[in-house]
């Protein structure tokens, strides 16, 4: 991890301009990279990821899906089953969603254009959503990101429905999950023919962190970028 953790001494870095940044950025991120640069028993960086490590940008998405990968080989060897879908299936998906419509909605018939957008990383992990998934495993978890702030989105088998669990809460997370989860249905559905509920999202109570804006403002006085 060391090797690749905060890197910001590449040759040229010194040098390189915002664009040439974005260049590099793209060029990693296409889908002829999509592969696996390195991985070990819980980790795996690919091209999209790789260049975060490149420009020292936070790691906290990759961080995030090791302890998903750890909870998730836990319960399946105590037979309590949950799947975890990684962090970057979230950001592609609501990314390309932005792009797609001020609704951020996919028709029926556009979901076979839209997925196939995807990366071969995003379109094979929503495959792995088949019915005996929804049916097997007790929690399906969805970690997500508003800027800089994490959230959880799973689903609850027992329940049938997509349940929020949220630290700071946010009007913008709550339309995101409800986006996300209506995409969702119509993704598994066009790609498996099961269906899904996907609404309404509930909230459930967790502990709070405070007023999001009190902690944006001290990040600016003491001058720490988000995350």
């Amino acid at each position: 991890m060391n090797e690749f953790k905060g890197r910001s001494d590449f040759c040229g870095h010194e040098e390189a301009v915002d664009e040439e940044r974005k260049l590099l950025t793209n060029f990693l991120a296409r889908k002829e990279l999509d592969v696996v640069i390195w991985q070990d028993k819980f980790m795996r960086l690919i091209g999209p990821i790789f260049c975060h490590f490149l420009f020292g940008d936070p790691v906290a998405s990759e961080i995030i899906n090791v302890y998903m990968r750890i909870m998730q080989k836990q319960s399946f060897e105590h037979g309590f089953e949950i799947y975890c879908m990684d962090t970057i299936v979230q950001d592609e998906v609501v990314t390309k969603l932005q792009e797609f419509g001020k609704r951020r909605m996919v028709h029926r018939n556009d979901y076979g254009a839209f997925l196939a957008k995807m990366t071969s990383f995003t379109m094979g992990k929503l495959q792995e959503l088949s019915e005996n998934v929804f049916r097997r495993c007790r929690y399906i978890i969805f970690p997500m990101n508003d800027r800089w702030h994490w959230f959880l989105l799973v689903y609850k088998r027992d329940e049938g429905m997509f349940k929020l669990w949220n630290s700071m809460h946010s009007l913008f997370a709550v339309g995101t999950t409800r986006v996300y989860t209506k995409f969702l249905a119509g993704a598994i559905c066009h790609l498996s023919g099961f269906d899904i509920v996907s609404e309404p999202v509930l909230r459930e109570p967790c502990r709070q962190q405070g007023d999001p804006r009190l902690w944006c403002l001290y990040m600016h006085l003491v001058g720490v970028s988000s995350p």
